[in-house]
């Protein structure tokens, strides 16, 4: 259908049907679409651009930073190298100092430490010497008391040796009493042992003789049956035994 410059449709009159509305806004739809997609167009090119120029400038600044930083860190290194050799000086001399200082700290403790040793031992050796003089003191009290309790023991121990000497010498006295009544009763037996054997001699004597009177005696009995016989020495046998007994146990009486 035909439009009127003004949006009528041709061979009517009124106003715009929907349509060409519609037709009219796609068409600045996509007019409006163009001029973005054109803006889009200059604006990234001005973009790459603006990219190109900010990274050449990064590249100049860093060209020049990296320059500078070259400088200062040539700076920084000379002036570290002078510092580490002036402190290096100033170290030296404070070592130099300390070490004079710890000598002479040294110097000084060993003063203090001898006199204080020097004090030590004269306080030590007061202390010893009033401690020998109490040991010496203490030793001889005890050599007193010693003393003492071996007097008292030697005293002791010389009672208690004569109460046992005086109990010894009792002891044998009576002890040579009975032995002078031993001696006594055996002088008297050896005297009773005399007499025996003068008796037993003389009793051996008559056994001889017996013996001799009983010999003829046997060559008479000689011809008598030998039982009797047997019997008959058996029995004078007994009889001269029990006799010659009777006469020991008087003699001994």
């Amino acid at each position: 259908m035909d439009r009127t410059p003004d949006g009528n449709e041709a061979g009517g009159g009124g106003k715009p049907s929907l349509d060409f509305r519609v037709a009219r806004l796609e068409d600045d739809v996509a007019e409006i679409k163009t001029l973005v997609r054109d803006m889009d167009g200059r604006i990234e090119a001005r973009f790459n651009a603006l990219d190109t120029r900010f990274d050449a400038r990064l590249n100049a600044g860093d060209a020049r930073l990296d320059a500078r930083l070259g400088a200062w860190e040539a700076k920084l290194d000379g002036t570290l190298r002078a510092f580490d050799a002036k402190l290096e000086a100033r170290l030296s001399a404070q070592d130099a100092k300390l070490d004079a200082r710890l000598q002479a700290q040294d110097d000084k403790l060993d003063r203090k430490l001898s006199d204080f040793g020097a004090k030590l031992e004269a306080k030590l050796e007061t202390r010893l010497q009033a401690q020998d003089a109490k040991l010496d003191q203490r030793f001889s009290d005890f050599d007193a008391k010693l003393d003492a309790r071996f007097r008292d023991s030697d005293a002791k121990r010389d009672a208690g040796f004569d109460a046992m000497n005086a109990k010894f010498d009792a002891k044998l006295n009576a002890l040579d009493t009975k032995l002078n009544s031993l001696d006594a009763r055996l002088n008297a037996l050896d005297a009773k042992l005399d007499a025996l054997a003068t008796k037993i001699g003389a009793l051996a004597e008559t056994v001889a003789e017996t013996k001799g009177r009983l010999s003829g005696f046997d060559a008479r009995l000689a011809a008598l049956p030998t039982t009797w016989t047997i019997l008959t020495i058996t029995f004078t046998t007994w009889a001269i035994g029990s006799g010659l007994l009777l006469a020991a146990l008087k003699m001994l009486r």
